[in-house]
């Protein structure tokens, strides 16, 4: 029997390093798993890493001439699963040494028949040059244009497992989550998003709407697949955009998106009239965001809310849901 079935999203990334590792350890812990990639690159160009696994006997590779997009995909891979527990990753991750091991352990407490119920176990994720100093991080060996998404990522993503368990629902992610097969299959990531951003938050709150337990845990993966400035900057606006459609129109967002920070400060800011003021600003805020001498998480936020507001105004329902 498959104990379990790590399912692996990629889009334009050669996950070859992960791959192996993954299967090294579970060959060394007589741990039962099976891998299923999606490679929603849509462009052969490439897939010339598929060979490498070709005849693998463990290790499945799913492509396709169209882009699924990131939710399409996920569940396209969930389809495929054979094992009792499902570990979500993203293809642009490295773990580190005894990754599997703890996770051996989980499955192994939870005999029996998994729940449909949970639990969900969340380990987080961090971007190495990993080193926090007081009132910023060490940004050495950052480049310049990639300061601020470096920056996003150690002080609000690489969040301690203390601090997410505060608001649990709030830290899930698909980049790295296990859970019972059952329970996966109770979800589904909602492919009518279009563009990037909030299909993990649609997905943590249906998690949330089953009552399902989530435990956030120290075990980190590393990110390595770090954007640019301009690249976040980009995709953040995405984020937004579809964050406003489903605060506007989404059934799940109206009952607990209130718990969104973005949402409730766009509330609290628009309940003084500021946000006329605000916006005023804009200009202003989007060239000082590229400067890498003047980057800074406050400004940064500042240019969501006011992202965010426009979107609102602006906000269509989706033509097919």
């Amino acid at each position: 029997m498959i104990e379990l079935s790590a399912l692996i999203p990629v889009w334009r990334s050669r996950p070859i390093k992960l791959l192996q590792a993954l299967w090294a350890e579970a060959e060394s812990l007589e741990f039962k798993i099976e891998i299923w990639v999606c490679d929603d690159s849509a462009d052969p160009a490439y897939f010339d890493w598929h060979d490498l696994f070709r005849a693998h006997p463990g290790i499945h590779i799913l492509t396709f001439s169209e882009n699924l997009g990131r939710s399409r995909a996920r569940n396209t891979l969930l389809a495929q699963a054979n094992g009792r527990w499902v570990l979500w990753l993203d293809g642009d991750l490295e773990i580190p040494p005894g990754f599997l091991k703890p996770y051996q352990e989980i499955v192994a407490r939870n005999g029996g028949e998994p729940s449909e119920h949970g639990p969900v176990y969340c380990g987080g994720i961090r971007v190495e040059p990993h080193s926090a100093l007081d009132g910023g991080v060490n940004e050495g060996n950052v480049r310049p244009e990639d300061r601020l998404r470096y920056r996003y990522a150690v002080q609000v993503e690489g969040a301690s497992a203390a601090e997410r368990q505060k608001t649990p629902y709030r830290w899930v992610r698909a980049a790295h989550c296990l859970m019972p097969t059952r329970a996966a299959r109770c979800l589904s990531f909602p492919e009518f998003l279009q563009g990037y951003g909030h299909e993990d938050t649609h997905w943590a709150f249906q998690i949330q709407s089953k009552g399902m337990k989530v435990h956030h845990w120290d075990h980190p993966v590393e990110h390595k697949g770090i954007d640019t400035d301009a690249v976040f900057l980009d995709k953040s606006l995405q984020a937004v955009q579809n964050l406003a459609r489903l605060w506007r129109y989404d059934p799940l967002f109206a009952r607990y998106g209130r718990d969104i920070p973005l949402i409730r400060a766009h509330d609290l800011i628009q309940s003084t009239g500021l946000m006329f003021f605000l916006a005023l600003g804009s200009s202003w805020l989007e060239r000082r965001l590229l400067k890498p001498k003047s980057i800074s998480l406050r400004f940064f936020g500042l240019m969501k809310l006011i992202w965010f507001d426009r979107a609102l105004r602006w906000a269509q329902p989706w033509e097919n849901r």
